[in-house]
């Protein structure tokens, strides 16, 4: 695409908070989580999940995502492409 002055780039989100955690916190209860986990529900196995995964400590929120394809969209990004990036905490490194 760069022969037609056109950027491509992935943004690779870390661990946001959404209804589905409930789900995974009742199927763990249900077939049996670790100690740590077993028996919490959505919200709080998430907080305790970006504790344990993510080094900044804090989830990420969709603002997040949405800042970075922003910033990718603008002006500011127009010497970046080809690039996957993780607006994750720090969980990934690369």
């Amino acid at each position: 695409m760069a022969a037609y002055n056109v950027n491509v780039n992935a943004v690779c989100p870390g661990l946001i908070w959404t209804p589905i955690w409930e789900s995974i916190a009742r199927k763990r209860s249900q077939f049996g989580g670790s100690l740590e986990t077993e028996g919490l529900e959505g919200k709080k196995l998430f907080d305790q999940t970006v504790k344990a995964w993510v080094p900044l400590q804090r989830e990420q929120t969709p603002e997040d995502i949405g800042n970075m394809v922003a910033f990718l969209a603008s002006d500011l990004a127009e010497n970046i492409t080809g690039q996957s990036i993780n607006v994750d905490g720090g969980r990934f490194t690369n």
